[in-house]
């Protein structure tokens, strides 16, 4: 499915650009232009500011669960929606200084349900 992504100010890294609008088609971003495609889903941001998201790649925990201490799916959605709540899009759990045993039980859990969190998961 393509979308458009209208009335927004993209921050791209190198460059503010207002009057753009941004067309993403499967998940994934194909262009910035000033141009609208006919027929093509409208999404209207209002005026508000859009850029890439963070990537936490040593995250221990969310608001509830820290992932050391409870190496579950339930931590993981956790630290997921918390993350989400300031601007981080996908994550990479850690364990700190754990027990060999608790170091395998996460990753026989993450290799189960990793694919349903925010480790795999965009906003559109």
């Amino acid at each position: 499915m393509k979308i458009c992504i209208t009335n927004c100010t993209v921050h791209t890294g190198d460059a503010v650009l207002a009057g753009k609008n941004i067309i993403v088609a499967d998940g994934i971003i194909r262009e910035i232009t000033e141009h609208i495609p006919a027929g093509i889903k409208l999404h209207n941001l209002e005026g508000l500011n859009i850029a890439a998201g963070f990537i936490d790649i040593q995250i221990n925990g969310g608001e509830k669960f820290f992932f050391t201490q409870s190496p579950s799916e339930e931590a993981l959605e956790d630290i997921c929606n918390t993350s989400r709540q300031y601007g981080v899009t996908h994550v990479l759990p850690c364990l700190i200084s754990s027990p060999h045993q608790t170091i395998l039980q996460a990753i026989a859990d993450d290799v189960e349900i990793g694919a349903n969190t925010c480790i795999d998961r965009g906003a559109l």
